[in-house]
């Protein structure tokens, strides 16, 4: 049986007919001091030398044999013998046998990719890391040997084992020794002569990224043994986890799902047909007319030639929702309504008749409905669910508990004192409040990186310390999943919601978590997020009667409800109403939480599963029989998929809701909140699949595998080596132009028909409508949108939303390109900015609107825009954040622009050469030097290769703490003369320097050399001289986002401007070099490359570092912090024994 390698080629590969481990086949001899040494001494790569030429060679050179008999002592044999140990491990032969997968034949793994082919039966059948068969939970130590021996982009690695022998295609070998496949007989001989002459393989060259030899030593082959021994101890458990959480989300019950089986029966019933009743609308209309003739009647007698229904469901959202007294009289309903095969929107194309009719009486239908009690079909099923499933939803419930307190401790001890001093009181999660909530499951260990076992979260325990554990409740009202944390000492909350960012929040005392609650119902996205916590029941006002009924009809495990409804006042206001009073403070922070009834005494996640338990089933029945119409309206379309049921039914453990996703089981659904943002299915099931296996590896430690452990990284989140020799394609995206200019009338981007669209879609409180397409499945999303027109109408949104950021962009329907990005208020519409169409502010009128700010700026108008009113400055300041948030919306949405290709640096590698290799790039566009602004090594660098970056083609130096100079459209006007220096105040150096270069020295040293300086900075947009104190980071909790931002954009914009063909180089801050806390940095918005500069001890000649090209530089960290300094792409370490004591 044929094995195979085969490799992946891009486009200038294929071209060329090159292979991809090299650009061209290199016919050469090496001298002898160049051989490799272990070649002539080791007789097992000597033996693999001969029958890797013997493969080549074969019976003749026409028909090599392909297959190589690889000697089980040479560096890959031993490779390929650990390969063959992860695939004969009990773990993985369990799982092979479970897949029902025939070993006899071969097996193909794709080391890219990490998917597996295999033979089942008498199919291929592919498994992927992101499925739900395991395989992610079994095969990252087998996928890690794996890349090693088929390093690059690799599509197929299959290899044979044999009684003491192990056989791969000869392209393994080629590949694993760096040696390009020959592909012509004239090739073939020059490369066996090549090889017999020099016996040996030609040496891996030292920069060759795919094949360090530090990935393929001694002592790496012996750390992946005891790493993998680690792994396979924790992967059973963490794939038994998997399952049972996929096993919950499967058999979860689903209202909608259910509602259309009912709908499908009734019609075969009553038709003998078997349809799709989401084709059947109940369409109702306010007024009728007779037929004209015979051949247009219908079965209601009624048509409704030019009349839009004033409703219009699908067929089983018209059973869920049921049907009203009046609809019981006879004759009304069949009057009133019909059933037909389109939806609103044909009143102008030919109405509602016999051509569109299904040829059945609503009323037949309801009359069917009535002798089937779906109430309790849903009951029975909900019982069941609960009855096989409680004690895993319970561990899925605890698994999630447990990964958050260890998510949320780690990310808190990550950050540096400074950047914990930054967050929210409430975001600071200390290992003493880690401690405090783990109460909750005191038989777990303590440590956040012990692994752990199913068997272990099966366990129940009740809650141990000077810790009490409650519900949270409002009013009265009990959460059924968020648990509130008290400190008994010092009387500290800490609130635990699920499926919240973050999950754990700390108030100081209960004041302050009421305190907190109030200010959650003044905003419409807060309000709703934290109502979804709470049965549905609970939100409107209820007579004590009814509530009592309620509660003595749910489970036995309602008590909390039956304490809650029995012995009531004559009404109870809802939470709604509560809600409302809170936010509009008639309802004084404090009034109306916390009863002393809802106390866990026993296991908290026992409480929460039942509390769940009674939910569902609560939920169920106040959806499908409430007597409410705005209720049913408002509460159906949180039960159309059964995503609804995961997000609202049943607020089910994350790590199951994910699950769920992956499974195809849920959709997404509005209103709730989640990191699957992709533009298709497929990249939704990969976000849920990685957030699941983040999860995994925290509880099971199947991730934990160090120093190793980046070689177990799955393939979609490790990135491609270049190929050695290959400078990559410099391809910018394509810019989304969201200019100001758009803002206007964009009717002509509306989408036809929209209303009718939109009407019976899910819709959320921002005002987003999902809509599934009929056809391909797909999802669309729709806004309701009123431009400077005054028409209200709708839109198409892009799909990668995320409700966090409370934007959205309007594109245009047949492209997808965007046209607008808008942002949400508060009331649920959408705006474009405060600035358009906002209020007027006093003082000089603003610029046109059809332009950015920084155009006006760049275009010399902007000078004398600034006359000392705060008005006018604020509005010019939101101005040009809001096209600064457009900036970073398109690089966020189309991604940054490609980094150019740069050149390898070796220890060898000196200052001036590092300058003048990387400015010879092509696409290189310039340099950024990154800099701590005490510190004299990047000025007195600059000033030492000035000659260097001149003779590189570099016109202009771009500094950090001058202004840029306005009034012209020529970028060469804003050039600083050393007079211009004394005013930007002298640059200050630390204390261990006896001084240093200054702006004026940089100027008149530029000035010499015909290279011109130009500011970054903006007096009241990026320095605010207005404020100062506003950008001080200690002062204002966002102050470095502001900073790092708004400079970044600003100085971005005008080293744009360097003309074409020349080269730049910017002096700014490390922060700024690169990108920094998620902000993109300067060299990657303008085509340059990040050389961050430090002084090199003294003593010390200067030394260039490339990781991992080169040893790294010494770890420093930003003076008075623990933070460590950033360091760009190449990294400078410069000689200033001069300015040093």
């Amino acid at each position: 049986m044929q094995l195979s390698a085969t490799q992946r080629r891009s486009p200038h590969v294929e071209q060329g007919n090159q292979s991809p481990a090299e650009p061209h086949i290199k016919s050469r001899t090496l001298p002898a001091s160049q051989l490799k040494s272990s070649a002539a001494t080791n007789p097992h790569e000597t033996a693999l030398l001969k029958a890797y030429l013997s493969a080549i060679q074969g019976p003749t050179l026409d028909t090599p044999s392909e297959i190589v008999n690889v000697p089980l002592q040479s560096t890959l044999g031993q490779w390929l013998a650990l390969y063959r140990a992860q695939i004969e491990h009990p773990v993985v032969q369990r799982w092979l046998n479970e897949q029902n997968i025939d070993q006899s034949a071969l097996l193909t793994i794709n080391p890219t990719t990490g998917a597996l082919t295999a033979q089942v039966g008498k199919e291929k059948k592919h498994f992927a890391l992101t499925d739900m068969s395991g395989w992610g939970q079994v095969s990252a130590p087998l996928l890690a040997a794996a890349r090693v021996i088929a390093p690059g982009n690799v599509d197929e690695l299959q290899v044979q084992f044999g009684t003491g022998s192990i056989h791969v295609n000869i392209a393994v070998v080629s590949n694993f020794q760096g040696e390009p496949p020959p592909k012509t007989l004239a090739q073939t001989r020059a490369l066996i002569r090549r090889l017999n002459q020099n016996q040996a393989f030609d040496p891996i060259p030292n920069d060759d990224r795919l094949r360090p030899a530090s990935s393929r030593s001694a002592q790496a082959l012996e750390q992946h043994k005891q790493n993998a021994a680690k792994f396979y101890i924790s992967a059973p458990q963490a794939l038994t986890y998997k399952r049972l959480a996929i096993d919950v989300a499967n058999t979860l019950p689903d209202v909608r799902a259910e509602a259309k089986k009912w709908a499908e029966s009734l019609i075969f019933q009553l038709t003998g047909k078997h349809v799709d009743s989401d084709t059947i609308y109940l369409n109702r209309f306010k007024s009728s007319s007779t037929p004209l003739s015979q051949e247009t009647a219908t079965v209601t007698g009624w048509e409704h030639p030019n009349e839009e229904p004033y409703s219009s469901l699908r067929l089983p959202d018209a059973l869920l929702k049921n049907f009203s007294e009046h609809d019981w009289d006879p004759g009304s309903l069949d009057l009133e309504a019909g059933l037909y095969m389109d939806g609103s929107g044909k009143s102008q194309k030919g109405g509602y008749g016999s051509y569109n009719q299904f040829p059945l009486a609503p009323s037949s239908v309801m009359h069917a409905s009535w002798k089937t009690d779906f109430q309790a079909q849903m009951s029975k099923k909900i019982d069941t669910f609960w009855k096989d499933h409680l004690n895993d939803y319970e561990v899925a419930l605890k698994g999630e508990f447990v990964f958050q307190a260890r998510k949320q401790l780690k990310a808190f001890e990550r950050k540096s004192p400074a950047e914990q001093a930054l967050q929210a009181p409430e975001h600071r999660f200390t290992r003493d409040d880690y401690r405090m909530v783990m109460a909750a499951a005191p038989h777990l260990p303590l440590d956040e990186n012990a692994p752990l076992t199913v068997e272990q979260l099966e366990a129940k325990a009740p809650v141990k310390g000077n810790v009490q554990v409650h519900a949270l409740d409002i009013g009265g009202f009990p959460s059924s999943d968020i648990l509130r944390f008290t400190d008994l000492g010092n009387h500290q909350q800490i609130l635990y919601i699920p499926g919240a960012e973050p999950a754990f929040l700390k108030f100081a005392s209960v004041e302050a978590l009421d305190q907190w609650i109030a200010e959650q119902t003044k905003n419409v996205k807060k309000s709703q997020a934290l109502l979804a916590h709470f049965p549905l029941i609970t939100r409107q006002n209820h007579e004590p009667s009814t509530l009592e009924y309620i509660g003595r009809t749910l489970a036995p495990e309602a008590s909390l409800f039956l304490k809650l409804f029995i012995g009531l006042p004559n009404k109870v206001e809802g939470l709604d109403s509560i809600f409302q009073k809170l936010s509009t403070d008639k309802l004084e922070p404090g009034a109306a939480e916390h009863s002393s009834l809802h106390k866990i005494e026993g296991d908290a996640f026992a409480s929460i599963a039942n509390a769940s338990k009674v939910r569902m089933t609560s939920d169920a029945d106040s959806v499908i029989k409430s007597n409410s119409e705005v209720t049913r309206d408002t509460w159906l379309n949180d039960v159309t998929v059964a995503a609804g049921l995961l997000a609202k039914l049943a607020p089910i453990a994350a790590p199951v809701a994910a699950a769920a996703v992956v499974t195809g089981l849920t959709e997404l659904t509005l209103g709730a909140e989640k990191e699957y943002s992709g533009d298709t299915e497929a990249e939704r099931k990969d976000g849920a699949s990685k957030a699941f296996d983040g999860l995994l590896n925290t509880l099971f430690g199947v991730g934990t595998m160090a120093p190793l452990k980046d070689s177990f990284i799955s393939p979609e989140e490790k990135p491609l080596a270049p190929i050695p020799g290959e400078s990559p394609r410099i391809v910018k995206p394509e810019a989304n132009r969201l200019r100001p200019s758009h803002v206007g009338n964009i009717s002509q981007y509306a989408v036809a028909d929209g209303e009718q669209l939109i009407e019976n879609a899910p819709c959320n409180a921002k005002g987003i409508y999902q809509v599934k397409d009929g056809t391909t499945g797909e999802d669309h999303w729709f806004i309701r949108f009123t431009d400077t027109t005054g028409v209200r109408q709708v839109y198409e949104i892009k799909g990668n939303f995320k409700l966090s950021n409370e934007y959205v962009q309007i594109i245009q329907r047949e492209t997808g390109k965007p046209v607008m990005t808008v942002y949400s208020t508060a009331e649920g519409e959408w705006r474009v900015n405060e600035i358009l169409g906002g209020k007027r502010h006093r003082g000089r009128t603003l610029p046109p609107e059809h332009d950015t700010y920084m155009n006006r700026i760049l275009s010399g108008n902007a000078a004398h825009d600034f006359n000392g009113d705060p008005a006018v400055t604020g509005q010019i300041r939101r101005w040009f954040r809001r096209d600064m948030d457009i900036y970073y919306i398109d690089l966020e949405t189309n991604g940054m622009p490609a980094r150019p290709s740069l050149p390898v640096m070796t220890i060898n590698s000196t200052p001036e050469s590092a300058i003048r290799r990387t400015l010879s790039q092509p696409g290189v566009r310039g340099l950024v030097l990154g800099e701590i602004h005490d510190e004299p090594a990047a000025y007195q660098l600059v000033i030492d290769q000035m000659q260097k970056f001149k003779d590189s083609g570099v016109t202009i130096i771009y500094v950090e703490g001058a202004p840029f100079i306005q009034g012209s459209s020529n970028i060469a006007d804003a050039a600083l003369l050393p007079s211009d220096a004394p005013n930007f105040g002298q640059h200050v150096y630390n204390p261990d320097y006896t001084g240093g270069p200054t702006l004026v020295d940089i100027i008149n040293e530029a000035d010499k050399h015909g290279i011109k300086v130009i500011g970054l900075e903006h007096q009241q947009l990026t320095w605010r001289t207005d404020n100062p104190m506003k950008m001080n980071l200690f002062t204002h909790p966002r102050g470095a986002e502001f900073r790092l931002k708004e400079f970044n954009y600003h100085a971005a914009k005008i080293i744009e401007q360097t003309p074409p063909g020349e080269k730049f180089v910017a002096i700014v801050g490390k922060d700024h070099m690169n990108t920094y806390d998620g902000i993109p940095g300067i060299a990657e918005q303008t085509g340059g490359v990040g050389m961050s500069v430090t002084p090199s001890l003294k003593g010390s000649s200067s030394i260039v570092s490339q990781p991992p090209n080169t040893p790294p530089p010494t770890l420093k960290f930003l003076r008075g912090t623990s933070i460590p300094e950033p360091y760009g792409d190449i990294h400078v370490d410069y000689n200033i024994d001069a300015l040093t004591y």
